[in-house]
């Protein structure tokens, strides 16, 4: 047998304002939502939400895309991660403006 179990995973955050759990929406970004990190100092900033009449919670945060097919799994460089906007809307109005992914979980940077 191989050595002790590896914790598989990573270093997750949801967003909460007062009682309302905020979710992340694929209809607000331009790269999936499994991609979005949220760097731990981000400063968070909200905006008008129509749907819910709530607000939405807005960050400076990165996006990291899936590699390019074919990059082997154990590459020694970081994976390439690009500056975004993230937002995340009150978790009971997602839905309501197309389909698409959801995430209440975001990884942190």
């Amino acid at each position: 047998m191989g050595g002790p179990p590896r914790r598989l995973g990573h270093r997750t955050a949801a967003l909460q304002r007062g009682p309302v759990v905020h979710c992340l929406e694929g209809v607000d970004h331009d790269v999936p939502v499994r991609a979005l990190l949220l760097p731990r100092d981000a400063a968070l900033g909200l905006e008008p939400e129509p749907v819910s009449g709530l607000a939405a919670v807005v960050a400076d945060g990165l996006a990291e895309p899936d590699p390019p097919e074919g990059t082997p799994l154990d590459r020694e460089e970081p994976p390439a991660r690009e500056p975004t906007r993230v937002r995340a809307v009150p978790y009971f109005a997602w839905g309501n403006r197309g389909q698409g992914t959801m995430a209440v979980w975001v990884r942190e940077a």
